[in-house]
């Protein structure tokens, strides 16, 4: 998307969660915005808008979920500019259909709410929480975390908005997956066990095996649960689902056996599964939850703070320096919490040219 004088409205909505589409614009008077938003909020922003700039706004109202399949049938020919609403798991699904745009105020944001590649950026946080009828059932009976919908007993009494056509509704379904693990972390230690010349991999999951077959009449538009095979595992990894671990055994201070059980569909131990795997290491992908808050951290004395579900160090996100230390620095999962690999490579290079700065007084390297 070229952006003329529509680039304005990027700044005007400051990002509410915007994101540009890739139609071309030219200069144009008049804007189309697509937006999962309230109507009074539309009202509010767009008057403000089109008083300061000239341009007027023609919005299209829809569910998170319906604004997504229109932006998938138009992909030829797009019909919109902006799209303003929708959450980060819903954009993460669809970034295929936008266009980057880096606005002058970017900076204005966190980084840690903004996309790495500049498709979209945010400025509110959705809290996603648990209604319960207290008419039907006692206060202090109900669930109290995600992990308590997982027990049977609650099968057929959640209800929640269809996640095709709603984004809230997809963002609660991603985030029980994100919760619960799964991921590239153990594809990554079967590959790296395979070319250091393990004899045997074994990999454990805790969750129930995927259907083989996906339902595309209740997983379209977005990325479908089914069975997946990676290039790792297909160099002869045994994947076991169902299966919590339970204790490790040995001699002499190595590894001979892991013990585990196999779980129901709430992950609770199920009585008379029990077994054992000969094992001589043992690799847990878990990926990166935070530093460890003893050796170098507790010498320095170095405060970690919250960072989403995780932690990390506390920088400075310009100059990558630990808040009241000049001469040290942290940048990467280290001080954002766990992120994608290409927020690490950004972070090193701004925290390298941060340092050689420091270190020459002046640096040639790319920030």
């Amino acid at each position: 998307m070229n952006i003329g004088r529509i680039g304005a409205l990027g700044l005007a909505l400051l990002t509410l969660g915007t994101v540009c589409v890739g139609s071309k614009v030219e200069a144009q008077q008049k804007v189309v915005i697509y937006s999962s938003n309230d109507d009074t909020l539309h009202k509010l922003v767009f008057a403000a808008f089109t008083k300061e700039t000239g341009i007027a706004v023609e919005p299209i109202s829809a569910g998170s979920g319906v604004v997504m399949k229109r932006i998938q049938t138009e992909k030829d020919r797009p019909g919109g500019d902006i799209v303003w609403g929708v959450s980060r798991s819903l954009l993460d699904t669809n970034k295929q259909y936008f266009s980057a745009y880096l606005s002058k105020n970017n900076d204005a944001t966190p980084a840690e709410y903004r996309e790495p590649t500049n498709l979209w950026i945010g400025n509110n946080l959705h809290l996603l929480v648990i209604l319960q009828n207290t008419k039907v059932l006692p206060e202090d009976q109900g669930p109290k975390t995600w992990a308590d919908l997982l027990d049977p007993k609650w099968k057929g009494k959640v209800a929640f908005t269809d996640p095709a056509n709603s984004g809230s509704a997809y963002s609660t379904i991603t985030m029980l997956v994100d919760h619960f693990g799964g991921g590239d972390t153990g594809s990554d230690c079967i590959g790296t066990s395979f070319r250091q010349g393990a004899k045997s991999v074994t990999q454990l999951e805790i969750m129930p095996m995927p259907p083989t077959k996906e339902n595309k009449a209740l997983s379209w538009p977005h990325w479908p649960l089914k069975l997946r095979v990676s290039s790792s595992q297909a160099e002869g990894a045994k994947v076991e689902y169902s299966i919590s671990t339970t204790g490790f055994s040995g001699s002499n201070g190595k590894v001979e056996k892991l013990l585990h059980t196999r779980v129901d569909g709430a992950l609770k131990p199920v009585p008379g599964t029990e077994g054992e795997l000969p094992a001589n290491l043992v690799l847990f992908a878990m990926g990166f939850s935070g530093p460890v808050e003893t050796d170098l951290v507790q010498e320095l004395g170095l405060a970690v703070v919250p960072r989403g579900r995780f932690k990390g160090l506390d920088a400075d996100e310009r100059d990558y320096r630990i808040k009241g230390r000049k001469k040290v620095f942290a940048a990467g999962d280290m001080r954002r919490g766990q992120s994608l690999v290409v927020w690490a490579i950004r972070e090193g290079r701004q925290a390298a040219h941060a340092i050689d700065k420091l270190l020459m007084g002046r640096t040639d390297l790319p920030r």
